[in-house]
């Protein structure tokens, strides 16, 4: 509910299961939700070295191993990861105390959207 703190639909956004069951689905409010994703595939070797082009050896290392244990990826997931290994890097260099924990924050929500837990 827009304007009530907490029910905004940001972070509690439903999903579209969930306005389905609700039936709170609205079409032309949720039409995104309906919109096709690309099925994961397994990583060519073009998508990985593209993925890993430009990063430290460190980020590098962690993006190879998590490109090897995590099976198959979206072009999206591809770049989400990308950004999740530089925000690493970015915390390990971190001098300052607000500059960590502004990009642990960063590093937190990229690696939810990974969803690495879930078989990929």
């Amino acid at each position: 509910m827009a304007g009530k703190p907490g029910r905004s639909g940001g972070a509690n956004a439903l999903s579209l299961h969930e306005h389905v069951i609700k039936g709170t689905f609205r079409p032309d409010r949720h039409a995104s939700l309906t919109a096709r994703q690309p099925d994961p595939q397994p990583v060519s070797s073009a998508d990985r070295r593209r993925t890993l082009a430009g990063l430290d050896s460190e980020a590098r290392r962690l993006a190879g191993r998590i490109l090897d244990e995590h099976g198959d990826w979206t072009p999206t997931d591809l770049v989400t990861l990308r950004l999740y290994v530089e925000s690493v890097s970015r915390v390990a260099a971190a001098t300052d105390d607000g500059e960590r924990r502004r990009e642990v924050r960063i590093m937190l929500g990229l690696l939810k959207a990974l969803d690495l837990g879930a078989a990929k």
